[in-house]
């Protein structure tokens, strides 16, 4: 029990059988995503804001996306918050969020062939 306890990586999948079938499908979105070149930058601001910088492989960045995502917390799936991304210019989109405490980012940034999933977690006062 000690050694399971320890090597726990704290990891659940609500659907576990599910996820393993679609794997490969995960693998191969991974991929193209490397492939892409794309980078994401995610910033918490006060006044209860998400912004997300995209740039392409050269650093330049990349207007003209969809950008869609969800705020959930780590360890409950009470409040779950669908974000409305807007585009500021210059790479960014801004989604206003209630942001007390620590959240964690999925989203999506998507053009007309192409899309990049990222994830990351937020923590604010």
């Amino acid at each position: 029990m000690v050694l399971a306890y320890r090597t726990f990586s704290g990891q659940v999948a609500s659907n576990p059988y599910e996820a393993g079938l679609a794997f490969n499908k995960t693998l191969a979105q991974r991929e193209r995503e490397a492939a892409l070149g794309w980078t994401a930058a995610v910033e918490a601001q006060g006044g209860g804001a998400v912004v997300v910088r995209v740039r392409d492989r050269a650093g330049q960045p990349l207007d003209r996306l969809s950008v869609t995502g969800s705020l959930e917390r780590p360890a409950t799936e009470v409040g779950k918050q669908v974000l409305d991304f807007k585009p500021l210019g210059d790479g960014r989109y801004r989604a206003s969020a209630k942001l007390d405490g620590a959240w964690d980012l999925r989203a999506t940034a998507r053009d007309a062939q192409n899309a990049f999933e990222l994830e990351a977690r937020l923590v604010s006062q």
